[in-house]
C-alpha cells in the first residue's frame, strides 16, 4: 500500500511538473492564451489525478461526444520545433493522462493488438512512417507526425475497442456520436444562414487568412469546427450511415437527421462529400432498409417535377466530366495538373517519399490564361500520401483499407446482411476510401479510427460467438 501511494505521489508530481513546463513555454509566446490553457489544464488535472475513480465508460462517452465539436483551427505554436498545441491534441493528452493514471494505457494497447485482426497493416503503416521520417531531410517534424499518428489517431480506435466491450455499450457510443453530429449540424446551419462561424472567435494558430469565410459563386461554404469545408462535408458523409442506422426505427428523428445532414452536405459545396452521402443512401436502401427513403422519394415527386431542371444541372455539376461551373472546372483541372506535376517528385524518392519535407509548389494558371499564384495544396490523398511516404507507405495504407472491408466479410459471411451496424460501418469505410481520391486532408480521419475500434470489437464479439457455438456442438456430439 505504501509503495502504491508513493507511486501515486510521484506520478502527480511528474504530471504537474510536465504541465507547468508546458505553460512556461506557452507563456513565452502569448501570456493571455497561457493563462486560459493553464486554467483548463489545472481543472482537468484536478479531475483526472485526484478523482481517479471516474467511471471509465462515462468518461469516454463524454470524450467522444466532445471530440468532434472541438475547434480544428485553434491552437498555440510552441517554440523549439515542438508540435502545435491544438484543441484535439490537448483532449488526447487529457485522455492519455486518464489512461496512465488508471493503469490502462499499456493494457489497452496490448488488448487491441492481441486480437490480431488489423495488427499487420497497422504495424506496416507505422514502420513505413518511421522509415520515411528517418530518411527525410526534416527528421524531427516527420517523427513528430508519426508519434502524433500513433497516439492521436490509432489510440482512438484502441480506446473504443477496450472501453466498449458489449453490444449494448457499442450502441451507446454510436448514439453519442450521432448526438454530437446532430448538434454540430445545428452549429453549421447557423453558420450557413448567419454567415458567421462561431469557432472563429477562438482565433487560429495558422495564418489569420484561414479564418476568412470561404465562398463559391457568392455562397458561403460551411466548415464548422474544421479547417476546410471539405473536411466538414466528409465528416458528415462518414457519420451519415450510422445516423441512418441509429434512427431507422424512429420516423421523426430519421427524417430530421436526414434533412439536417443533407443541408450541411449541400452547404459545404463539396462534391466529394455529396457523392459520399449518395453512396451512403444507396447502400442503405440496398442492404439495410428502403421503406422510409422510398416514402420520402414518393412524397418528393411533385418537387422533383417542379425543380427537375435545377436537379438535373446539380447532378451534372457532381460529374467532373460534365461540370460547367468555372470554379468547379478549375477545381477538376487542378487535380489533373497536380498529378502530372507531383508524379515527377514521387519518382525521385519512389519507395519512402519525402516525409514532411516541402517541395516546390505548383504554379496554377487562371482560367482566362493569366498566370496564377503558387500553391502547395494537393487534392488527392493517395497522391499526397505517396509524395510524403512513398509507394511503400501507400501500399501499407491500401493494405489496411482492403482489410477493413475483407475481414468482416470473411468472418460474418452471409450473416453480415443481418448485422445492420456492420453494414453501416462498411458504408462509412467505402465513403472514406472514395472521397480520399479528391482531397488530401487529415482532419476527418479520426472518424475512421473510431469506427475501426467499433468494427474490431464487433468482430471479436462475433468470433467469440462462433467459438462458443463450436464448443456446444462438440459437447452435443
Amino acid at each position: 500500500m505504501a509503495k502504491k501511494n508513493l507511486i501515486n505521489i510521484f506520478f502527480k508530481i511528474l504530471v504537474i511538473a510536465a504541465i507547468a513546463y508546458a505553460f512556461i513555454l506557452i507563456a513565452l509566446i502569448k501570456i493571455k492564451i497561457a493563462v486560459v490553457i493553464s486554467l483548463i489544464f489545472f481543472l482537468m488535472t484536478i479531475i483526472l489525478i485526484f478523482f481517479s475513480k471516474i467511471d471509465e465508460k462515462k468518461f469516454f462517452l463524454v470524450f467522444f461526444f466532445i471530440y468532434p465539436l472541438l475547434p480544428g483551427l485553434w491552437g498555440v505554436n510552441l517554440p523549439f520545433g515542438l508540435p502545435v498545441l491544438r484543441a484535439h491534441r490537448i483532449a488526447t493528452v487529457i485522455m492519455i493522462i486518464y489512461l496512465i493514471r488508471n493503469g490502462l494505457f499499456i493494457k489497452y494497447y496490448m488488448n487491441f493488438f492481441r486480437t490480431r485482426l488489423f495488427n499487420l497493416p497497422i504495424f506496416f503503416i507505422i514502420l513505413s512512417l518511421f522509415t520515411s521520417s528517418i530518411l527525410s531531410s526534416v527528421v524531427v517534424s516527420s517523427i513528430f507526425f508519426t508519434i502524433s499518428f500513433i497516439f492521436e489517431l490509432i489510440l482512438l480506435g484502441i480506446v473504443v475497442y477496450n472501453a466498449f466491450t458489449e453490444r449494448e455499450e457499442i450502441e451507446s457510443l454510436v448514439k453519442i456520436l450521432c448526438y454530437s453530429a446532430i448538434i454540430l449540424s445545428f452549429i453549421c446551419i447557423y453558420e450557413k444562414f448567419s454567415g458567421f462561424n462561431i469557432y472563429t472567435i477562438l482565433g487560429t494558430y495558422q495564418d489569420p487568412d484561414t479564418l476568412l469565410t470561404l465562398m463559391r459563386d457568392e455562397t458561403i461554404r460551411v466548415r464548422g469546427p474544421f479547417i476546410h469545408p471539405i473536411s466538414c462535408g466528409i465528416y458528415f458523409a462518414m457519420i451519415f450511415p450510422l445516423v441512418l442506422y441509429k434512427y431507422r426505427d424512429v420516423y421523426g428523428k430519421f427524417y430530421l437527421s436526414l434533412g439536417l445532414i443533407s443541408i450541411i452536405l449541400l452547404a459545404t459545396q463539396s462534391r466529394g462529400a455529396q457523392i459520399g452521402a449518395f453512396i451512403a443512401i444507396t447502400l442503405y436502401i440496398i442492404f439495410i432498409e428502403r421503406k422510409k427513403i422510398m416514402i420520402l422519394l414518393f412524397a418528393s415527386i411533385p418537387l422533383i417535377i417542379i425543380y427537375f431542371e435545377k436537379i438535373y444541372m446539380y447532378l451534372r455539376e457532381l460529374n467532373p466530366f460534365t461540370v460547367t461551373d468555372e470554379a468547379l472546372v478549375a477545381s477538376t483541372m487542378d487535380r489533373y495538373i497536380q498529378f502530372d506535376f507531383y508524379i515527377q517528385y514521387i519518382k525521385e524518392r519512389l519507395l519512402f517519399g519525402y516525409g514532411l519535407e516541402s517541395q516546390q509548389p505548383l504554379l496554377r494558371d487562371l482560367l482566362d490564361g493569366r498566370m496564377g499564384m503558387y500553391s502547395d495544396s494537393i487534392d488527392n490523398f493517395y497522391l499526397g500520401y505517396s509524395l510524403r511516404f512513398g509507394i511503400v507507405g501507400l501500399t501499407t495504407w491500401l493494405y489496411l483499407m482492403i482489410e477493413v472491408i475483407r475481414k468482416p466479410l470473411k468472418l460474418f459471411g452471409k450473416g453480415i446482411f443481418q448485422d445492420k451496424l456492420i453494414l453501416s460501418l462498411l458504408s462509412s469505410f467505402i465513403i472514406f476510401d472514395i472521397t480520399n481520391i479528391i482531397v488530401f486532408l487529415w482532419h476527418y480521419h479520426f472518424v475512421f479510427w473510431i469506427f475501426l475500434g467499433v468494427l474490431t470489437r464487433l468482430m471479436v464479439i462475433k468470433n467469440n460467438e462462433l467459438i462458443n457455438i463450436k464448443k456446444q456442438e462438440k459437447v452435443t456430439n
